[in-house]
């Protein structure tokens, strides 16, 4: 019993984190998206284009999506760290001594397959709420909030159309997870133990350590997903999207979006490029490197302030 509520608490925290940081980098992301469904108008500076948003749109429109990107990854945060630190006890102290020695022997191989699990799961919960974010970030008019959203993107793609768009967001969810939470284990632990040698001579805070090992998780992690967030934007309101969702009845348009999503992501990928898939990449790693310099160390100090709540005589 006292396991799961363990794991109970990591989910709460991920939650917690996650929605704190993603809510928080709304305003770049929208920026970010922006570039990546028109990067002709949108040419200039990260602060250039956020002010011809502005300008032209008001400044409501930095919050667009605000709703839907909250509780998307209030869950996926959730199942995300859950599943993550429930995959690493279950290789480290699961009692299972030919896994935990195979852990133990390639901890960053074994950190990066539990991460890609934890964030397959994850995502099926962020899919639907990933793509009205999109939607609504591109189209100011597309409905006044996250449940008008959700009942306009499923009477419009149906559960068939919104499944459609899994692969796509996996490659922007999978390859960022796999190197995001790894990366920062890895880094914080090696920093840690380096603190500890300088015991005597400086005194390195916590936060230092969190910080320094976030950046590197958020820089490797931004590069790594690139082309799969650029992938997805464009899928559902790209360039592409757009001349061919102009026209035509609800049935009519939904057709085509299937068909387009049914060119497979090697295609797409291909028309875009290398280039193409790397549209915004510097907006994306300040929107990347704002949410995890916050979610990461928020998901470490709530995790270490609930693991110490003793909920034994509620339950």
């Amino acid at each position: 019993m006292m396991i799961l509520v363990d794991q109970l608490k990591y989910a709460a925290a991920g939650g917690i984190g996650a929605c704190i940081s993603h809510s928080g980098a709304v305003p770049l992301d929208v920026v970010k998206t922006r570039v990546q469904l028109n990067p002709k108008k949108y040419s200039g500076t990260f602060f250039e284009n956020g002010a011809t948003l502005v300008r032209e749109e008001g400044p409501g429109v930095l919050l667009q999506g605000l709703g839907s990107t909250a509780l998307g990854y209030f869950l996926h945060g959730a199942l995300k760290y859950g599943g993550f630190e429930s995959l690493k006890f279950t290789m480290y102290k699961g009692g299972y001594e030919d896994l935990t020695a195979f852990a133990s022997d390639h901890r960053l191989f074994s950190l990066i397959v539990a991460a890609a699990v934890a964030e397959f799961v994850a995502t099926l919960a962020l899919c639907p709420l990933e793509q009205t974010r999109i939607k609504m970030t591109k189209d100011k008019d597309y409905a006044d909030g996250t449940v008008g959203a959700l009942k306009r993107l499923f009477r419009e793609d149906g559960v068939a159309g919104v499944a459609d768009s899994l692969p796509a967001i996996y490659c922007k969810t999978i390859p960022f997870t796999m190197f995001q939470l790894p990366v920062y284990d890895v880094v914080s632990k090696s920093l840690r133990e380096s603190a500890r040698g300088l015991v005597g001579v400086v005194d390195v805070p916590p936060i230092a350590i969190q910080l320094s090992a976030s950046l590197a998780a958020a820089l490797i992690a931004s590069l790594a997903s690139q082309p799969g967030d650029t992938i997805i934007t464009e899928e559902n309101g790209g360039a592409t999207a757009e001349v061919a969702s102009a026209a035509g009845h609800p049935g009519e348009r939904r057709e085509r979006r299937r068909r387009r999503r049914r060119r497979g992501l090697i295609e797409v990928a291909a028309e875009l490029g290398p280039s193409g898939l790397f549209v915004g990449w510097r907006e994306r790693l300040a929107h990347v490197a704002s949410l995890v310099v916050i979610q990461l160390p928020a998901y470490d100090n709530i995790k270490q302030v609930i693991l110490h709540i003793d909920f034994g005589s509620k339950m």
